[in-house]
């Protein structure tokens, strides 16, 4: 190979590793808001069982 074949190569490589690069930021920032919206989901359902005590039943909808 010469040297031209060889940056084609490498820009072709350094293209991929982009690509994959931000599709890992994406699954990563879906991640992190979807673990936001669970914590969140948790400190309101904490909040609640300090407010009500025991008397907080959960009922589900499963037979």
């Amino acid at each position: 190979m010469d040297t031209a074949q060889l940056k084609q190569e490498f820009e072709k490589a350094n293209a991929k590793l982009d690509k994959l690069e931000a599709l890992r930021r994406g699954v990563e920032e879906e991640y992190q808001g979807e673990r936001n919206v669970l914590e969140q989901q948790e400190t309101y359902w904490l909040g609640e069982k300090k407010k009500w005590g025991d008397a907080l039943v959960v009922v589900s909808t499963q037979p």
